[in-house]
């Protein structure tokens, strides 16, 4: 009974944690890198994301400022509308801004083509 209970409830759990990988990535985002990392292999790794911030008077990428570095990483791990909300608030105060726009772009490579281009995986506008 024993060895049957263990010969049954690894693979089950194996296939629970998988499920629970795939659901994340399809339905909140979630980069394939973590979770288990069941499709690491499948698209480039979430740092080489890019963060945009958009105000009336100015436009930048996110890079290495220091208050935003860690929400940025977060943003980038998980790129859905709750981070990319909280992000845009701490950018917000950070920049003393009343309206900004939060955008998160990915490589991506059309192998039809062998193009690199980029594509826009999330937007949110902010206004305090």
């Amino acid at each position: 009974m024993r060895g049957s209970l263990l010969k049954y409830t690894l693979p089950l759990i194996i296939i629970g944690v998988a499920a629970f990988q795939f659901y994340q990535v399809y339905y909140h985002q979630l980069s394939r890198w973590k979770g288990g990392g069941f499709g690491m292999y499948s698209e480039v790794h979430p740092l080489w994301r890019q963060v945009w911030i958009i105000s009336d008077d100015s436009t930048f990428q996110v890079k290495k400022q220091p208050k935003l570095y860690a929400a940025a990483y977060r943003l980038k791990m998980k790129p859905d509308y709750k981070n990319t909300h909280a992000f845009a608030v701490i950018a917000a105060n950070q920049f003393h801004k009343d309206n900004i726009t939060i955008q998160v772009w990915e490589p991506h490579l059309d192998i039809t083509t062998n193009r690199l281009s980029r594509k826009q995986i999330q937007e949110v506008k902010y206004a305090k």
